[in-house]
């Protein structure tokens, strides 16, 4: 069964900033396919490393509510082409919070933070979401929020 990985940062600036801009020490997320020891993420565009990862953090694993196919993972990376997380969209993510005091949808410029291709990815095989399409994007917290509520943030 595929697993959904959570990585928490619980020190230091990048975990300072993840838990100041969403709220808790979810920073990254991603698949994790246990028969064949790969990890399947979204950092600047798809990619796959060998589980276990070298930079280990704290990780808490779930498993998918549905079965997302490795080869399906294997031909995102493929059919990834101009899929890119950019500065850009970095700094529109940063504004995530200031975007909803204002009431404005919260869009991406170029492309697809790690919690939004979980998100699309399960849908797309067969999850009914509970995220709304007009809502921003999810971020790790919030996936992880939804899959593991009791989990001390």
């Amino acid at each position: 069964m595929t697993k959904i990985v959570f990585f928490l940062e619980d020190k230091g600036i990048y975990g300072f900033l993840t838990r100041l801009f969403t709220g808790c020490s979810a920073g990254h997320v991603g698949f994790l396919c246990p028969d064949s020891g790969w990890f399947y993420d979204m950092y600047l565009m798809r990619r796959r490393r060998k589980w276990p990862l070298g930079d280990m953090r704290k990780v808490v694993a779930v498993d998918a509510p549905v079965q997302v196919p490795e080869q399906y993972l294997i031909d995102k990376i493929l059919d990834s082409g101009s899929e890119y997380y950019g500065f850009v969209d970095f700094f529109l993510f940063a504004l995530r919070p200031l975007y909803r005091l204002l009431g404005r949808p919260v869009r991406n410029h170029n492309g697809i933070i790690c919690s939004e291709m979980v998100n699309d990815d399960l849908i797309e095989n067969g999850w009914l979401s509970f995220w709304e399409e007009s809502s921003p994007p999810p971020s790790p917290c919030d996936l992880f929020r939804y899959f593991e509520p009791n989990v001390p943030l």
